[in-house]
């Protein structure tokens, strides 16, 4: 587990469209649009969620992002 900067979801949301397969480029120190954030080699998606996961081809970061995001926000 580690802490990493990472984009807030306000500006993922406004700039979807430069938004890849893999993610953003990576964050800088002073980044203004990012936050610290924790994170863990597993990560447990809640039973409500993984019915809009079940494509066995995978998915996109793109893809999980708007499936997910949308879902969570409801």
């Amino acid at each position: 587990m580690g802490n990493i900067r990472a984009k807030t979801t306000d500006y993922i949301t406004t700039n979807l469209a430069a938004f890849t397969d893999n993610g953003f480029q990576p964050t800088p120190q002073d980044d203004p649009d990012a936050t610290v954030i924790s994170t863990r080699h597993l990560l447990y998606l809640p039973d409500t969620y993984a019915a809009f996961m079940l494509n066995p081809s995978g998915y996109t970061l793109r893809q999980t992002w708007e499936l997910l995001y949308q879902a969570i926000i409801n």
